[in-house]
Formats: C-alpha cells, sequence, structure tokens
C-alpha cells in the first residue's frame, strides 16, 4: 500500500497529462456507473424493468481490463514480473485489510442480533482465496459477488507481462501478439469447467487476457491511426453486433453471456471499448466551474478506483435491509433514485475515510524509522 501511496505523491509534483486526466476520468465514470449496475442488479432487480438493466449491462467492467492493458509499459520480462508480482501483493494486501474491516462489521451485526457469526472458519479461508462464501458473507452479497474481477485480474497482470516481451522483437510483434490473441480465444473455447490458480477459472481469464492485449496492442497502433480508421472501428463493432445477433441467434442480453464470458459477450464488450477510445482522443478538460468540479470528482474516483470498488461493495448490499419497505411506499423512480444517491455518497464517504485512515498509518510507519535506524 505505501508504494502505491508514493506513487500518488511524486505524481503531485508533476502536473498530469491530458491524456492521463481523461484516462482517470473516465475510470471514475466507469466507477459510478459500477455503482449504478449493483443499485440495479443489487435491490433494485426485483422491481427495475429489465429492459434498463439489460441496456445498463453495455457499459461494464471488461472495458478495465482494456484500459489497463492500455497502460501496461513493456520492460525486460524480469522487471515487469517484479512490478506485477508488487501490485499483485499491494492490492491483495489492500482487499485483505478492508475485507477484514468488512468482517468485523458483519459479526457485529450478528452480535447486535444476538446470534452467534456462523462459519467463521469457512468465511476466513474463503476470504483469502478471494471467494467469500457461507452464511456469513450472504450478509454483504454484493460485496462477494463483485470480487470475480479481482479473481481474474490478478491472473492476468501475471500472464500479460510474458506476452508483452514480444514487442521486444519490433518486425514480429503484430505477428506473435495476434497470434497469441488467436490462441487464447481457442483456450477460451476449450478451457470450460477447467481451473488454475487455485481455484480461478481459466475460461474468464483467458477471455479477459485477450482483452488486456487488444488494449495493449491498440497503444502500439493508435499514434498512426487517423479520424477515418477509428470511424471504421465503431462501424465494425456494430456490423459484428448486428451479425451476431442476426445469423448466430443471440439474444440481445448482455446479462446471459456473462458468467460465464463467451464470444456474444465479447462483442458488446465492444461498445465501451469504443467509447473509451472516442473519449480519450476527442475529450478536452471543461472551462464552466460546475463541470471543472465534476471533472475533478471523477479523476479522484478513477484515480482511487481500487478502494471504491471494494467499499462500494458493502454499501451497496445494505439497501437489501430496507428496500422492501421503500417499494411498498414510493414509486420506483424516486426509490431507484434513493438507492443510487445513498450507494453513491455513502462510498464516497467511508471512501474519504479510509484513506485519510490509510495515509495517516503510512505517516506514521515513515516516521518511526528513521527512529529505529538510529537505534
Amino acid at each position: 500500500m505505501h508504494i502505491l501511496e508514493k506513487k500518488e505523491i511524486t505524481q503531485k509534483s508533476s502536473p498530469p497529462s491530458q491524456r492521463e486526466i481523461s484516462i482517470d476520468i473516465f475510470k471514475g465514470f466507469l466507477m459510478i456507473w459500477v455503482i449504478h449496475l449493483h443499485t440495479v442488479f443489487g435491490a433494485a432487480q426485483s422491481y427495475i424493468p429489465d429492459r434498463i438493466c439489460q441496456i445498463s449491462l453495455l457499459i461494464d467492467v471488461p472495458v478495465l481490463f482494456f484500459i489497463s492493458g492500455y497502460l501496461m509499459k513493456v520492460k525486460p520480462i524480469k522487471i515487469a514480473w517484479k512490478d506485477s508480482l508488487s501490485k499483485i501483493f499491494n492490492f491483495y494486501l489492500k482487499y485483505l485489510l478492508i475485507s477484514t474491516l468488512i468482517g468485523c462489521l458483519v459479526c457485529l451485526f450478528f452480535l447486535v442480533n444476538q446470534q452467534t457469526p456462523p462459519d467463521v472458519i469457512n468465511a476466513v479461508l474463503s476470504m483469502l482465496k478471494i471467494n467469500p462464501q457461507g452464511k456469513f458473507w450472504d450478509r454483504v452479497t454484493v460485496y462477494g459477488g463483485g470480487l470475480w474481477y479481482l479473481r481474474t485480474y490478478f491472473p492476468v497482470i501475471f500472464i500479460a507481462p510474458v506476452l508483452s516481451h514480444f514487442r521486444a522483437f519490433p518486425k514480429r510483434s503484430f505477428d506473435l501478439i495476434f497470434i497469441a490473441i488467436v490462441s487464447l480465444c481457442l483456450l477460451q473455447y476449450f478451457s470450460k469447467n477447467t481451473y488454475w490458480f487455485w481455484g480461478f477459472d481459466a475460461q474468464y481469464i483467458s477471455f479477459y487476457l485477450v482483452i488486456y492485449l487488444m488494449g495493449n496492442l491498440y497503444h502500439q497502433i493508435e499514434p498512426s491511426l487517423k479520424i477515418r480508421d477509428l470511424s471504421m472501428l465503431v462501424v465494425g463493432s456494430i456490423c459484428l453486433l448486428w451479425a451476431c445477433l442476426m445469423f448466430t441467434h443471440a439474444q440481445p442480453i448482455p446479462q446471459v453471456y456473462k458468467f460465464p464470458p463467451s464470444y456474444p459477450y465479447f462483442i458488446f464488450c465492444l461498445i465501451p471499448i469504443n467509447l473509451f477510445i472516442g473519449f480519450k482522443r476527442y475529450w478536452k478538460f471543461p472551462t464552466t466551474p460546475l463541470l471543472q468540479q465534476f471533472a475533478w470528482l471523477l479523476e479522484w474516483c478513477g484515480k482511487n478506483i481500487y478502494s471504491i470498488y471494494l467499499i462500494q461493495g458493502l454499501v451497496c448490499s445494505i439497501p437489501f435491509y430496507f428496500v422492501a419497505h421503500l417499494v411498498r411506499i414510493l414509486p420506483i423512480p424516486i426509490v431507484y433514485v434513493l438507492l443510487f444517491g445513498f450507494n453513491l455518497s455513502f462510498t464516497l464517504l467511508v471512501t474519504c475515510g479510509y484513506l485519510k485512515l490509510e495515509r495517516m498509518a503510512i505517516v506514521m510507519m515513515e516516521a518511526k524509522r528513521p527512529q529505529s535506524l538510529n537505534a
């Protein structure tokens, strides 16, 4: 955690470029959209029309894999693996810390209701595997359900440096990465119900590794792309989606193909990917004070996306305990606005508090180091 914190401090000394700001703002928008999705598919799913739910899924988490691949820097394989392991280690530590805090709150919930926390040993073991399960974690269902992203992201960033190392051979890089993507597509087809990495589903890993490599590949060719090329990408994505729906009899329902991910879902993922490409290329920082404040909020969310993603899983689980009462007395649109407003504001508030405590802990740890060295 302290490594990530130091990185943020050093970045403040040099002003970020327009490109970096646009990426953080888009990631912040995605994080708020995830809260919207967990509002719609969480407590609100029982009374929100299904069509609205499915339209909401057209923008989803997979584009984050594309952005991560886009931001991946090519380094010697040993250094790249060291960086990946450092990132996994820091993220896993933060996950354990937040999960432990959430677990303490769940225990407190049981004790207040004069109940004994059920199956604590299984709850701890499943938490260590990034797959919280059992009656203990059922009290915060959205939190456990959203951790598939973490279980997939860690193996992806561990494997990707090997494939990106092919870029050391410039003349062959495009061909080699293209072959790797095709191979992973085949693996994704034949890897159903097989597991790697301590129970991680190989189908998820291979699917999102393809999207991750696409982001890295796009970063290579981006400087040479013109408006005509970007327009062809958009048109090609629309044509692929139309062909998939017309000739394969696929349903226009992204949720059907998301768990586990399949080829129709890959085509749905092209929609937010094109949205990110267009936004990054043409976005300009607003001049209106109100829009500037909103842009700064999105940028902050983008920079702290990992902490927000974990904490919103806890917050979005809370409406399960009072949504039924709201549905009986209020119209559906008002209920959604209240739930989304609660989930968003409470998530940001809790995240701010957590980050302040984290910074205080880092400062205290760094203050003690010179004393121990002098001793």
